[in-house]
């Protein structure tokens, strides 16, 4: 009743976010109900209770790493918030992962070559449910990094560990990786084997 209220200001913001990148009558239907439709101002109360909420700051941060990082592709904004969750949650795989994306899209890597000792230390200690889902998501980090660092071979054989063992919920980091070995394959000259990549990444249609 009151979205001055600062964790209020978590779900509007996801609604308004949502709304922005949607089609018109979603749009429409979400101005009918008193709300903004846009992009900047709804991450600007995604942050705002990322930074002030005194319920939902662990949540709003997450939301806002995972839209800068994966949607926006801007990772500085999102690096304090995700070293936040990391330090405050050690255990916490995703939030590792999330860090170490963060490190690498920033450029800083000599950070996020420690941070991939401690994710591979930490992965051994994961459930075998865990150990499903995150296996990719540390794959594909590790594809990321050898890409930005032109050791092609290399980030090709992490993506095809990523894609072929891939069983989390969150397809994303799949698009990704697609994405990603799209590009290798491009850079490389090989054609029909990027557009192959490109073409099942767009299949997916999540935003990123």
């Amino acid at each position: 009743n009151n979205p001055e209220l600062v964790d209020a200001q978590l779900p509007i913001g996801i609604v308004e976010y949502y709304a922005s990148l949607s089609p018109s009558l979603i749009r429409w239907g979400v101005k009918l109900m008193g709300m903004e439709v846009n992009r900047e101002a709804a991450l600007f109360k995604i942050e705002k209770a990322a930074a002030q909420g005194e319920y939902s700051s662990t949540e709003a941060q997450k939301i806002f790493v995972y839209i800068s990082l994966w949607i926006e592709g801007n990772p500085e904004p999102a690096l304090t918030y995700s070293r936040n969750l990391k330090e405050n949650f050690p255990k916490n795989y995703f939030f590792g992962i999330l860090f170490l994306e963060c490190l690498i899209q920033a450029g800083n890597y000599r950070e996020a070559e420690i941070m991939f000792g401690t994710l591979e230390d930490e992965l051994k200690f994961l459930t075998p449910i865990q150990k499903d889902w995150y296996f990719s998501y540390y794959r594909y980090e590790m594809a990321l990094f050898h890409f930005i660092h032109s050791d092609d071979d290399k980030s090709l054989l992490y993506l095809e560990e990523a894609i072929n063992r891939y069983h989390a919920e969150l397809d994303i980091v799949l698009g990704n990786a697609l994405l990603l070995k799209g590009m290798i394959h491009d850079r490389m000259g090989n054609r029909d084997e990027a557009k192959q990549a490109i073409t099942v990444c767009m299949s997916f249609n999540n935003k990123s």
